[in-house]
């Protein structure tokens, strides 16, 4: 699965990543805010929930990924773990 979700995977996304690091991410947020025109502010928010509310038959139908792999929550309509397979999507 993970070479199918690094494919679509934001390339700036560095949490629960398989060869990335928190370190990466701060190297990576220091070089683009060290920049004469980088924003002079940063915000930071986490959506609450958000990983209850994910529908699988949505994610079925629109997301290229292993059908199996979301059949092991079999009986479960919504929800992920966050850091499983859909934290990186």
């Amino acid at each position: 699965m993970t070479p199918v979700a690094e494919t679509w995977a934001d390339p700036y996304s560095y949490g629960f990543r398989q060869g990335r690091r928190c370190a990466d991410a701060l190297e990576h947020a220091h070089r683009v805010l060290c920049r004469k025109t980088s924003a002079t502010e940063v915000l930071e928010g986490d959506i609450r929930a958000c990983f209850d509310e994910i529908s699988h038959p949505w994610l079925l139908q629109n997301v290229l990924l292993d059908k199996q792999v979301l059949g092991k929550s079999a009986g479960q309509t919504v929800g992920g773990g966050s850091g499983g397979l859909v934290a990186v999507l």
